[in-house]
Parts: C-alpha cells; structure tokens; sequence
C-alpha cells in the first residue's frame, strides 16, 4: 500500500497548527485503517480551539496537505507561529523545526521530479 507521501501529501504537526486562523491550502486526514486521506478542512476555512483539541484527544498528531501547498505552510507557521511572541517558545521552537522539516521533504521532492 503507498504512503500518503508518495501520493502527493505532506504530513504537517497539528501541535503546529493555531486556533482561528486560516490556511491558504487544504487539509487532510487518514482515518485508521484507510489508506487514503479524505478532507478534513476546506482552504481559508478556519480551525477553532475545539477542533485542535478534538484532534489531539483522538490522538491524531498529523493532517496532511497537498505537496505543492508547502510554501503556503511555510508562511502559515511563519506568520501565526514563528513570530508569535504571546505562544510559548516550545511551540514556536516545534513550529520551527516543522518549517524545516516542510522545506526538507520538499526539496527532497522536488530533487525526486528533477532528477527524471
């Protein structure tokens, strides 16, 4: 069975994710036992509190957006996290490890495209 990754997702940290505010891209879940990943939150639709807090209850860490919507979450942590000074450091630290993160497997990606 592939991976959400090599179907086109890249896995983002809910821990990375704040309360109403608005992603410019998708988000998506994988329900246990389903390989696929079904939509869990339409672009420019934004989280509450409750949602976050009903996603880390269930256990879920991770949603899932589309590869090519990496730089927009790039500026999403940026802009709502990384330079949020009111969010405490570990989560502005974990916001910044997971921009790293986003800009490695994409780089990696991309070097994958370019490389055929």
């Amino acid at each position: 069975m592939p991976s959400l990754q090599s179907s086109g997702f890249l896995p983002i940290a809910t821990a990375g994710l704040s309360p109403a505010t608005v992603l410019t891209c998708d988000l998506f879940i994988q329900r246990p036992g389903r390989p696929s990943a079904d939509l869990y939150r339409g672009q420019n639709y934004p989280l509450v509190a409750d949602d976050l807090d009903r996603l880390r209850a269930d256990g879920i860490k991770h949603l899932y957006i589309r590869l090519g919507d990496a730089d927009a979450y790039r500026a999403y942590l940026c802009e709502h996290v990384l330079h949020q000074t009111q969010i405490p450091a570990t989560v502005r630290l974990s916001a910044l490890r997971e921009v790293t993160r986003v800009a490695f497997e994409d780089a990696v990606t991309s070097g994958d495209k370019d490389s055929s």
